[in-house]
């Protein structure tokens, strides 16, 4: 089970990297100061509202996986951040 575990926080950790540096390269193109921080915790919607309060931030960039439904679905991640954080959200799909 362990290295389950390892291999899926390892492989989250690599998405989470690639994505960074794409982020990082347009804010430097743009001339926008970015903050990125990759937490794995049990309630990602919780650490996410949690890290924005605490440093003050105006926008939350949040990816999602589209499902296709009649319904606009997002996940639990962005709903409950949508629903509870007083944050700007946006939400990008791929």
């Amino acid at each position: 089970m362990r290295g389950k575990i390892r291999k899926r926080l390892a492989r989250l950790s690599k998405d989470g990297r690639l994505a960074r540096h794409g982020l990082i390269e347009v804010a430097d193109h743009y001339e926008v100061r970015v903050h990125t921080k990759i937490k794995i915790c049990d309630s990602p919607a919780v650490a996410i509202l949690e890290e924005a309060d605490g440093a003050s931030d105006t926008l939350i960039v949040i990816g999602v996986a589209t499902r296709p439904s009649e319904a606009l679905l997002f996940g639990n991640t962005a709903d409950q951040s949508l629903e509870n954080g007083r944050h700007s959200l946006l939400i990008v799909t791929s």
